[in-house]
């Protein structure tokens, strides 16, 4: 392994490759366990025991003039090369603790360059990382001693809980940890442990060197190798595919690296706190699965522009294809461009702003789970043209679209066709604005998807048992709008922090305080379908409200006498105050109040006639 570090060289990781990920449980403790492993091996001197391999990098040859330090680009292994890098430093100076001159001067050269350079502030290093990477990396390499690195790094805490630091610090403390412990505990005298160490770096791991000819395509290995242990996302295959080109075109790679890819990598999730997790890599759920948000970004991305739904499995080999075949762009910069339109455009619907109309709309999409709906709101949200009014008209109509066919049982299944069709519609579109987007909706793209009608969707608010049939998600989602929707310009603007439980007024097992009465039984036709009716409207959206925790828990199951005035006293939501006035709570009241929020919630989400004009009953 010192052999790659050995003599004047350099290795420069590509700036737009992915900056340093390797973690502790996957990576850094089973590389310190063959260590380890090969120097007990060493120290018993076994000469019959074969080196032990720990990888591969891939290089590609980078001209250098002048008094320029021979350099290769890595075009495969940048992880395993920086970790080698962080732990012959972390070794060095640990050595130069234990007063080891001679491990310690040993190592040496095997971390930094000597002699002529012509930039020796930056050719000094062996390994030249990623903008991110670069001033950790130099900190850990020349800094001389774990007291400094902590010294420059030191632990901080947030709530009383550490925080991490930057990846390679964490990386160099846990190297010099180990090889401390290994020294308590290696039996043999820490000298002799030491120098058992430095020989199996010498002599025991062993790596293969694949450097490329002029004729290989850096771009084709890239995309068959992954670091070890850690699997190369779509973007990142992406990113470098994207650089590469922009390198071959003679464009500036570092100038649009900085101004256009760089926020994907830095971008912190919390605006408020630059040491949060980094928003394009928080995982984010769409359906079954959970994936970074820049990959879901790119998906809908891909296929906004398309107007195609890519293999989430395939994203990169579709993009390029596209690239390829379609030839979008008239340079790279044009590409990173759109792509970060999109993206500004796109990170509007992952973090909403609940004070919009567009937030708004962007909670309760999240909460149907319908991102199908992504590539359409990226062609929206784009149209430069489109009036606000225009378009917060436009979500109130997917949205009104979108929960009366989910409150009346429609499938979903036809949603990714549909509204790429739509897609394909709005931008093929002139202009565009709410009565022609209204048209395209009732058209239904010519599929068999219908936009349910005042009459379908009211029956079934009030009679379809939706707490059955809805995940919980969903529920709090319709009562937390229909709640807004009874606000008024003289309510007070309340904001509810916190969950909310949902609560059925009639409780599910109703038995015990909630006895049937003669009349209900005599109306049924008898006791058995007087049951099975209560059973059916407990379910319904008249008996459903929102409660928090610990009120919920309050009420739990007793009979409405003391459940009402709990409610009414301590609930501030609007949709509450209905029971300041119902002194009994019954099988008529739960379908009054059905058919109450039934109507509100027709007005809310209204459907337009076929020539345009919104329902009568919906102004």
């Amino acid at each position: 392994m010192l052999d790659l570090f050995d003599g004047k060289r350099r290795y420069l990781i590509p700036l737009f490759q992915r900056p340093y990920v390797w973690t502790e449980e996957r990576q850094w403790a089973p590389l310190w366990e063959d260590i380890v492993r090969q120097a007990f091996l060493a120290a018993g001197g076994a000469r019959e025991e074969p080196p032990h391999f720990i990888g591969a990098v891939v290089l590609n040859q980078v001209r250098t003039f002048g008094n320029q330090v021979p350099a290769h680009e890595v075009i495969d292994g940048q992880q395993r090369l920086t970790t080698f890098q962080v732990l012959l430093s972390a070794i060095r100076d640990v050595a130069e603790a234990e007063g080891d001159t001679d491990v310690a001067s040993e190592l040496r050269p095997y971390t930094a360059n000597k002699g002529m350079m012509e930039q020796p502030e930056v050719e000094r290093f062996k390994l030249w990382p990623t903008f991110k990477d670069q001033p950790a990396f130099m900190a850990v390499v020349s800094l001389g001693s774990q007291l400094a690195i902590e010294a420059q790094y030191p632990a901080m805490y947030k709530r009383k809980v550490l925080q991490p630091r930057d990846r390679l610090v964490e990386a160099y403390l846990f190297f010099t940890h180990a090889l401390r412990s290994y020294l308590d505990d290696a039996g043999v005298g820490r000298t002799a442990a030491l120098h058992a160490v430095f020989e199996a770096l010498r002599r025991r791991l062993q790596l293969v060197t694949i450097e490329l000819s002029g004729n290989d395509d850096p771009q084709v290995i890239f995309e068959t190798l992954n670091a070890r242990g850690e699997p190369l996302l779509a973007s990142d295959l992406l990113r470098n595919y994207v650089f590469l080109r922009a390198s071959r075109n003679k464009e500036d790679v570092a100038g649009l690296h900085k101004q256009y890819w760089a926020p994907f990598d830095e971008e912190a999730d919390d605006p408020k706190d630059a040491k949060s997790k980094r928003f394009w890599q928080v995982q984010e759920r769409q359906g079954r699965s959970l994936r970074p948000r820049i990959d879901l970004f790119l998906q809908h991305f891909l296929a906004f522009k398309t107007e195609q739904e890519p293999n989430i499995t395939r994203l990169f080999h579709d993009y390029q294809r596209w690239i390829r075949e379609k030839t979008p762009f008239s340079s790279v910069e044009a590409e990173l461009k759109e792509v970060t339109r999109c993206a500004n455009a796109f990170r509007r619907l992952l973090r909403p702003d609940p004070s919009t109309r567009l937030g708004t709309f962007a909670v309760r999409l999240r909460d149907m789970d319908t991102s199908t709906v992504y590539p359409l709101m990226l062609a929206l949200l784009t149209r430069q043209e489109l009036p606000e009014a225009e378009f917060e008209g436009i979500t109130t109509d997917i949205e009104s679209f979108l929960i009366r066919r989910m409150a009346c049982g429609r499938t979903t299944k036809a949603y990714n066709r549909y509204f790429l069709q739509l897609t394909r519609d709005v931008k093929a579109l002139a202009r565009v604005d709410r009565a022609a987007f209204q048209r395209l909706l009732l058209l239904g793209g010519g599929m068999s998807v219908d936009w349910p009608d005042d009459a379908e969707f009211q029956r079934a608010l009030q009679e379809r048992p939706l707490y059955l049939e809805f995940r919980a998600s969903r529920i709090e989602m319709l009562l937390r709008a229909l709640d807004e929707a009874l606000r008024t310009a003289k309510t007070e603007n309340v904001t509810i922090n916190g969950d909310l439980s949902i609560e059925h007024v009639m409780p599910q097992q109703w038995e015990t305080n909630w006895p049937l009465s003669k009349v209900a039984v005599a109306a049924a036709g008898g006791q058995a379908e007087a049951e099975q009716k209560r059973d059916a409207l407990v379910h319904t959206l008249g008996n459903l409200t929102l409660l928090t925790h610990e009120l919920n828990a309050s009420v739990s199951n007793g009979p409405y006498v003391d459940k009402q005035p709990h409610i009414t006293v301590n609930s501030a939501l609007r949709l509450n105050t209905y029971f300041q006035n119902v002194a009994e709570w019954d099988e008529d009241g739960i379908q009054k109040r059905g058919a109450v929020l039934a109507a509100l919630a027709t007005k809310l989400w209204p459907k337009p006639r076929d020539n345009g004009r919104e329902s009568a009953d919906s102004n």
